[in-house]
């Protein structure tokens, strides 16, 4: 599971991404079936060894940090990126229309079997992460 969240670094002047990463060892596992997710937190900051990382510690990455790529004012951002042609091997291939700027696509409320092109919610499971966790185990 990774967790993050942007910070901004006003010496460099971009936002950079702070996360927080945990593995699924055999602990975790065992934690979570038990439902002692309050274990979870201590085996993330000891975890190091298997590729673990706090926002702490990732926060002290970053402050030794001294390689970054800084934008430049001529690179092209990807809003400026012309449409690609159809690929004439897969007829059924259609590039995406542009979609205008400072609009956003309506949130669909249930699934219709049909892409719409916007976002997809999905609606709560009655009995929430309980009965998830039972189907689980």
């Amino acid at each position: 599971m990774v967790c993050q969240r942007l910070r901004f670094r006003p010496d460099l002047n971009i936002r950079v991404p702070e996360c927080e990463v945990l593995r699924p060892t055999v602990p975790v596992k065992a934690f979570i079936r038990n439902r002692d997710f309050f274990k979870i937190p201590q085996v993330l900051e000891m975890g190091g060894e298997h590729g673990m990382w706090t926002f702490e510690r990732y926060q002290a990455w970053l402050a030794r940090r001294t390689d970054w790529h800084l934008p430049n004012p001529k690179d092209e951002t990807p809003d400026d990126e012309p449409a690609r042609a159809p690929d004439p091997a897969n007829p059924k291939a259609r590039p995406l229309p542009p979609t205008p700027a400072g609009t956003r696509p309506a949130a669909t409320s249930s699934w219709t079997g049909r892409s719409t092109g916007g976002p997809i919610e999905i609606e709560p499971v009655e009995g929430g992460l309980d009965a998830v966790l039972k189907k689980l185990s």
